[in-house]
């Protein structure tokens, strides 16, 4: 028998021996129903098994909350299995089952997994709307580990819009909820949902990393579902890093798991999705195969979005392979279902502004009685006394007019005043911010960028004079054309870093050490015999200004290649520690070290100097001949 079936038949008795062996304990029913989620991805069928047989026990208990409770998790299980219909009726059960019981956590609950259902199947506006009332709800509650879910779930939304850097503030929220909490799955999640944002962006060496570390959450939870939708994230960020061959296996890989688990949900699109690199590999008839099977899937799903993309796909390979019938026929059920899916989507746009209008209306004609009443009361008052003091209060209200309206002018013209300096301040702080940054550039193309252009021109003229007078070049000349080329390498690393920089208007901790890392990596062969080491002590998702941020990378890189040159040391440390509210820097070698006085030394460690103090940070530095060399960079408070 296989291993996974023998694991399942172990599972279903162990549990089900939890429920009957206490003639139907509630306390038994709700730990069943709790242990269902440790082998939901793993065991779906047995996680089924053992939700349908603790509200069998719920039902004969008579216990109203049990019963509500069950059918949020039997949505639960039908998820993972793919069976979006069936989990969207067993939650809206829950749903209505919890309001009626009073039930405000299990509420929240059943409509934040209802407008995840609903984000999984296109359904973006009710998505939204159910994810806001549900945050809020546990929000009151004081359900962090609700809040948490709702917030990575609001970044999916922002995602699918394209609203890319709203998404990731909110997968950066919950995944700090989560690790608040010690929820592996959650943090699993949102990693994998930063690490998209980042493929999207095309800043492929953040998207690698946060994959990772998705799988190797992924396999600690023996989640093969979510191990699966990693494969296929990477085959994403294979291919647009150029790596086709690896893109194909880890769909492959992906498929493989699928099949195994039978998650008909995702199959059809990685089946899509690999199909497509088969045919840009020239395999096109396994890519035909591939779609074929992909379409079946995609009908029995009954996903619009999913099955208009493959008889695209089906379209542009037939006319590829000259089967222009077959082409014709697939471009014709693509423009009816596009149609279709487009014009469901507006119905239901349509439908949800519709609703919000009802609301409105409602308050507005809630708010119109109760000032009806406001008024009732008011006539009922003796009008007597109004009369006795209008004289009074004619007068009184005359003055006081006066007074506001004077008033008002004064601080009307105050804040006038108060607005145009704010507007001069505002526009001499932006030429001051831009001065600034181009006074940066500037610095890091002369500095750097500049010297190097320099000496490859003067390199390159000696080098044509020596070739023209020289049979053979002698190994000096290669020498030196190898040096021009590590130079030349050298001044395109940098034009990429100052780009970088420019991009962007602001850089997290994280993103700079993971620069730095790349930069060792790709002059390898130089840092040869040469240990560095990184560590940060501190949130390192938090953002730095970009240019104080390329201010401290440039001081770092400067210190890693006179350490590589000239510092003979075998081992180097680079950290980042949060002290207080400002961060430090710091570079340390067990180098030979060097004497602070020299000359030679002065001029580097001036140039470090004035870009610290140009980017406001403090800097220090600390050597002595035999003792190696520390430097320190530390935000000013």
């Amino acid at each position: 028998m296989h291993l996974r079936h023998l694991n399942r038949l172990a599972l279903l008795l162990l549990f089900s021996t939890s429920v009957t062996a206490q003639n139907l304990d509630s306390t038994a029913v709700w730990e069943t129903l709790q242990s269902s989620l440790g082998v939901v991805y793993a065991h779906p069928d047995s996680a089924m098994e053992m939700v349908e047989q603790a509200m069998a026990s719920a039902y004969a208990l008579d216990e109203p909350v049990l019963i509500a409770r069950s059918f949020n998790f039997k949505g639960i299980v039908h998820d993972v299995k793919g069976q979006r219909e069936a989990a969207l009726a067993a939650y809206a059960i829950a749903k209505s089952k919890a309001d009626s019981l009073g039930e405000e956590r299990l509420y929240a609950s059943a409509v934040n997994n209802i407008g995840l259902i609903q984000w999984q199947q296109g359904d973006y506006v009710n998505a939204v709307l159910n994810f806001q009332e549900s945050l809020e709800l546990f929000e009151e509650l004081g359900v962090d580990v609700g809040v948490a879910n709702t917030l990575n779930n609001i970044g999916l939304i922002y995602t699918e819009q394209k609203r890319l850097e709203e998404g990731l503030e909110y997968f950066r929220r919950a995944q700090k909820e989560f690790k608040d909490l010690d929820d592996t799955y959650g943090r699993s999640a949102a990693y994998m949902n930063i690490s998209r944002i980042y493929e999207e962006t095309n800043v492929l060496d953040s998207a690698w990393k946060y994959i990772d570390l998705t799988l190797t959450l992924k396999r600690e939870l023996n989640d093969p579902r979510g191990i699966s939708m990693c494969y296929a994230n990477i085959g994403i960020i294979a291919d647009k890093s150029g790596m086709l061959d690896s893109s194909i296996h880890s769909y492959e890989m992906a498929l493989d798991i699928d099949r195994e688990y039978g998650f008909q949900s995702y199959m059809a699109q990685h089946l899509s999705a690999l199909g497509n690199r088969y045919e840009r590999a020239g395999r096109k008839s396994e890519a035909e195969a591939l779609f074929l099977e992909a379409l079946e899937l995609a009908q029995k799903e009954e996903e619009l979005k999913t099955l208009w993309g493959i008889h695209s796909r089906l379209s542009e390979l037939y006319a590829d392979m000259e089967q222009f019938q077959k082409a014709y026929y697939h471009a014709q059920l693509y423009a009816s279902l596009y149609q279709q899916w487009r014009d469901e989507e507006s119905e239901e746009e349509i439908i949800a502004l519709q609703e919000k209008f009802d609301v409105a209306r409602k308050d507005l004609d809630l708010a119109e009685e109760r000032e009806g009443r406001a008024l009732d009361q008011i006539r009922l008052q003796s009008r007597t006394q109004w009369i006795i003091y209008l004289s009074i209060a004619a007068g009184l209200l005359v003055v006081l007019i006066v007074v506001i309206v004077r008033r008002l002018e004064k601080r009307r013209q105050r804040l006038a005043e108060e607005h145009a300096l704010q507007e001069q301040l505002q526009e001499t702080q932006h030429e001051s911010e831009l001065h600034q940054q181009r006074e940066g550039i500037s610095r890091d193309l002369h500095d750097s960028i500049g010297s190097q252009l320099t000496f490859l021109s003067s390199t390159l003229k000696n080098l044509t004079w020596a070739l023209r007078n020289q049979n053979k070049p002698s190994s000096n000349t290669l020498d030196r054309l190898e040096e021009v080329s590590g130079i030349a390498q050298k001044t395109v690393s940098d034009l990429r870093d100052t780009v970088w920089a420019m991009n962007r208007s602001d850089l997290t901790v994280a993103e700079i050490l993971l620069r730095l890392e790349n930069g060792i990596v790709q002059f390898r062969e130089a840092f040869d015999g040469i240990e560095v080491q990184f560590s940060t002590q501190g949130d390192d998702f938090e953002k730095i200004e970009a240019a104080k941020a390329m201010a401290i990378y440039r001081i770092l890189q400067e210190a890693l290649t006179n350490i590589r040159k000239h510092s003979d040391a075998s081992n180097v440390k680079v950290s980042a520690t949060k002290s207080g509210v400002a961060w430090v820097w710091k570079i340390s070698d067990d180098g030979r070290g060097f004497d602070l006085s020299s000359k030679s030394a002065s001029n580097g460690i001036e140039n470090m100097r004035l870009r610290a103090e140009g980017a406001k940070l403090l800097f220090q530095i600390d050597s002595k001949s035999g003792s190696g060399t520390t430097i320190e960079i530390r935000e000013s408070d």
